[in-house]
């Protein structure tokens, strides 16, 4: 049995939860023990994870304080564990500390949860002990999931992730050597407990250089504050996802380039929110803090966080430089979980085929070219709703209790 790691003194839970959780604990200057995490085995040889995709999300299943296993998105943005469920948080053997106020993205009130620390996480080959973690919150967010983790693997261990073969292999520090021609990035981490990298942005033949936090649990491509990188030109005031505040609003565009140590990928999509999500995850000048980059562009490599070594490894992929494609329909869907016998739909782009063809605000997505909503994964819904331009899809409406036929040609929305 490997000896627990503890490498770091302590967390300052003032944290923000970013991509599928964009929230923070305010709970200033309070301060835990770190988490504590085991390996079943000693040696260069990793432990071997296997993952779910679901939504771009990493998705583990995992105990905690000895419950039954559950799902977990796997959340480099997360520096505490999350646990959705009030009730099952009362139900389990948890010592909780007190309560913290969850804010960030999104226009409602803040959250309160429960604080409980000296929690128990295991997984197959893995145990974490002395957690800290959030009850209750989130679950509007990620419905149909019980909660997030990330921040003790990634801030003990070496995490390198095989997205094609949907597995982690988490390596002793002491015993990893890389031998590989990746490109290497310094990785900062923050008191927070965030993982952060130098990058720059080439935006109408200029340079901005920007801080990102590097972040498994955003599924979208990057993300930046408009005062740091000018959106150019975008679609204005739309939905660009959901935190535990409800919905996150700003602009979608292009940023010309993104570049990653020497590594430059083109034409990249962002999100420019309204607000300053990342301002509240560190005070001092030294954290501040640009945007994140997700999902879309960390899928293009195999991705090594060596956060004990300083450093964020980046193994270009035969995906690296292809298209990243947009919505071409129009349509933004309310958070929801399979079996659902509809979904609503948040959002019409004005001027976009969904609008064209009477689709409005409200309505409920019942059925897609003909299969009920309640069948469809949400990765059939993605390849079925947003396909490519020029086909056609014929969506079946609810609105009261009136079922109707809407057909829509796609096309590109954002250039």
């Amino acid at each position: 049995m490997k000896t627990p790691r503890n490498r770091h003194n302590h967390w300052v839970v003032r944290l923000t939860l970013l991509g599928a959780l964009a929230s923070s604990l305010g709970v200033a200057a309070t301060q835990f023990p770190a988490a504590r995490v085991t390996l079943a085995q000693s040696g260069p040889e990793p432990v071997v994870l296997p993952f779910e995709n679901y939504r771009r999300w990493m998705v583990v299943r995992a105990s905690v304080a000895g419950s039954e296993p559950l799902r977990f998105i796997l959340d480099s943005g997360a520096p505490v564990v999350v646990l959705t469920s009030r009730e099952l948080g009362e139900r389990l053997p948890l010592q909780i500390v007190g309560q913290a106020s969850i804010g960030g993205a999104g226009d409602g009130a803040d959250e309160q949860v429960a604080l409980a620390v000296g929690v128990t996480v295991e997984m197959d080959g893995v145990r974490i002990d002395d957690a800290t973690m959030a009850v209750g919150a989130a679950a509007n967010a990620i419905p149909g999931m019980d909660g997030i983790l990330g921040g003790s693997l990634f801030g003990n261990l070496v995490v390198e992730i095989d997205w094609a073969g949907s597995r982690l292999l988490l390596h002793d520090p002491d015993t990893f050597v890389y031998a590989g021609d990746g490109v290497e990035l310094p990785l900062d981490m923050l008191p927070s407990g965030h993982f952060v990298v130098q990058a720059n942005v080439q935006q109408g033949g200029a340079d901005y250089p920007a801080r990102l936090l590097v972040d498994t649990g955003a599924g979208h491509a990057l993300s930046v504050e408009p005062s740091a990188v000018p959106p150019g030109a975008a679609l204005t005031d739309l939905i660009i996802g959901w935190g535990s505040n409800g919905v996150a609003r700003g602009d979608i565009g292009r940023v010309d380039a993104l570049q990653l140590g020497t590594v430059s990928i083109a034409d990249v999509i962002t999100s420019f929110p309204a607000g300053r999500p990342w301002a509240r995850i560190g005070a001092a000048q030294d954290e501040i803090l640009h945007g994140n980059v997700g999902q879309q562009v960390l899928q293009r490599f195999r991705v090594i966080f060596d956060a004990p070594g300083g450093r964020l490894i980046l193994e270009p992929g035969p995906d690296l430089h292809a298209p990243f494609a947009f919505d071409t329909t129009g349509l933004a869907l309310a958070p929801w979980s399979p079996g659902t016998e509809s979904l609503e739909i948040a959002e019409v782009i004005p001027g976009s085929p969904a609008e064209e063809a009477g689709v409005r605000i409200g309505d409920r997505l019942l059925a897609i070219d003909g299969r009920e909503v309640s069948q469809l994964d949400p990765t059939a819904v993605e390849e079925l709703l947003w396909g490519p331009p020029g086909g056609e899809v014929e969506l079946a409406i609810g609105r009261g209790s009136a079922r109707s036929q809407h057909r829509l040609t796609r096309r590109k929305l954002l250039r």
